[in-house]
C-alpha cells in the first residue's frame, strides 16, 4: 500500500512555499521566531493556506500606511481555537531522540507546528581530565535572547559534567514555561552522544540497577537523575496538553550548525570565567 502524501505549507519561515516532507518543511521554521506552516492531505488546500496569507497582508496594509500588523497572539490566524484537528491517535510519552526514529510527525496536530523551539546546548572543559581543568557550558536559544546561558562549571571539571549541566538547565527553563501556561514544545540538541545515552537510554538499567554499574557507582548521577525527574516532569506536563514527548536530538559539534557554534562558544566563555 502506497504512503498517503501529505502537503507543508509554510507561509512564514525562511523560505515560504509548499513542501512533500516534514523534514523540507522543519528546515525552513526550525529556529525562526513565530513560523507559520500547516499540513495538509491535498495541494490546493496548502495553495488556500498560502493565498490566505497574501490576502491578510493586503487587508493588513489597507489599515496601516506603514507596515502589515505586527504577528501577536491577537492577531494570528492560527491559534488553539482555530478549529483543527487534535491528535486522535496514541502517543508514545517516551524521550524522542535521533538514535531511533524521531517524532512520528503524523501524529502531531497541526495546532503544535507553528508553536515550536529548538534550543542548543554546548559544554567545554579546557584541560579535560587533566589537573586544573576547567569548564563551561552553553545554553543557546537565539540572538540576543535573555534566556541565553553561559556559565562555569562548578564542582568536578569534565566535559561530560559540563554537556549535563547545559542540559539540566536546559531543561529547567522548559519546565517552567511549561508551568507558567505555555504549550511551546521543544527540541534539544546538543553534540553529546554520551549525554543523550545518559539521561535517555542507559538511566533505565541504572535505576534498576539502584543506580550502579558493573564496576561500580554510576558516575555523574547527581546530574543525571535531575535530568531524568525534569525529563518525566516535561512529558507528564505534555501528555496532559496532548502534545508528544520532548525531543532530543544529536548534532555534530564544529560542522558548521549554527546554533551548536553559538552554544560552543556560550561554553567556551564560561570555561574562561571558571
Amino acid at each position: 500500500m502506497s504512503r498517503k502524501a501529505y502537503y507543508y505549507a509554510v507561509r512564514k519561515g525562511q523560505n515560504i512555499g509548499i513542501y512533500h516532507s516534514w523534514n523540507d518543511c522543519q528546515r525552513q521554521v526550525s529556529g525562526y521566531s513565530n513560523a507559520e506552516f500547516k499540513k495538509f492531505s491535498s495541494a490546493a488546500e496548502a495553495q488556500d493556506y498560502l493565498n490566505q496569507s497574501s490576502i491578510d497582508k493586503t487587508a493588513s496594509s489597507r489599515n496601516s500606511s506603514t507596515h502589515s500588523l505586527p504577528f501577536t497572539s491577537t492577531n494570528r490566524l492560527l491559534t488553539s481555537n482555530s478549529g483543527v484537528s487534535k491528535v486522535t491517535k496514541p502517543i508514545n510519552h517516551g524521550v524522542a531522540t535521533n538514535h531511533g526514529p524521531l517524532l512520528n510527525r503524523e501524529l502531531i496536530s497541526d495546532e503544535l507546528c507553528f508553536n515550536h523551539e529548538i534550543i542548543y546546548t554546548d559544554g567545554a572543559t579546557r584541560g579535560n581530565g587533566k589537573f586544573g581543568a576547567k569548564g563551561g557550558y552553553g545554553v543557546f536559544f537565539k540572538e540576543n535572547d535573555l534566556r541565553n546561558i553561559s556559565k562555569p562549571l562548578t564542582g568536578v571539571q569534565t566535559n561530560q559534567r559540563a554537556e549535563l549541566s547545559a542540559v539540566r538547565d536546559a531543561l529547567i527553563i522548559i519546565e517552567k514555561d511549561l508551568a507558567s501556561g505555555s504549550k511551546k514544545h521543544y527540541t534539544i540538541r546538543t553534540d553529546s552522544r554520551y549525554t543523550i545515552n545518559s539521561i535517555t537510554k542507559w538511566v533505565t538499567k541504572w535505576k534498576q540497577n539502584d543506580w550502579r554499574t558493573a564496576t561500580g557507582p554510576v558516575q555523574n548521577r547527581d546530574l543525571i537523575e535531575p535530568c531524568t525527574n525534569l525529563i518525566e516532569s516535561v512529558n507528564s506536563k505534555y501528555k496532559e496538553l496532548g502534545m508528544p514527548p520532548l525531543n532530543i536530538e544529536y548534532v555534530k559539534g564544529h560542522s558548521g550548525d549554527y546554533g551548536n557554534e553559538m552554544a560552543d562558544k556560550l561554553a567556551t566563555a564560561g570555561a574562561d570565567r571558571a
